[in-house]
């Protein structure tokens, strides 16, 4: 499967019970409020600004940590497809999948964002307003470990 669209919920709805996925990228506190922005649970987001929450230029996030809560669980069979989407000036990129985490063998992992690299971040100009969506797609175990 390629990357699914994670459209933000158009109307405020509470962080799933008990949140089952944190993040970490350095030099900021580690996050777990993602919102699910579908009624199945199975598509998650979070919006992290910089500068803000991450720094600016957004070329020095080098790596994103991820890793499934103590207690979390998925519905059997299953993993996590992580995305990544830039969103400039009320423009957007498509989402491009950062890595994945399988609860029986990989539920931890760092990924290597490649933002130094990218062109969409090396034409940002320094603190130039931008956020960085992230999105978490709940899937069945043979896409994720493909």
């Amino acid at each position: 499967l390629g990357p699914q669209t994670f459209g933000m919920p158009t109307t405020p709805q509470a962080q799933s019970q008990s949140p089952m996925l944190g993040m970490i990228v350095a030099k900021a506190p580690m996050r777990s409020d993602f919102v699910a922005v579908d009624n199945s649970g199975t598509k998650l987001t979070i919006s992290l600004t910089s500068p803000g929450d991450l720094p600016s230029p957004l070329t020095l996030v080098n790596e994103m940590a991820f890793f499934l809560l103590p207690g979390a669980t998925l519905p059997p069979k299953t993993g996590l497809m992580i995305y990544w989407q830039l969103e400039t000036y009320g423009q957007s990129s498509g989402f491009e999948l950062l890595g994945s985490l399988v609860p029986s063998s990989r539920p931890s992992d760092i990924f290597r964002t490649g933002w130094a690299e990218h062109d969409q971040f090396l034409s940002l100009e320094p603190n130039q307003p931008a956020k960085i969506n992230i999105g978490i797609s709940i899937e069945p175990l043979d896409s994720v470990q493909n």
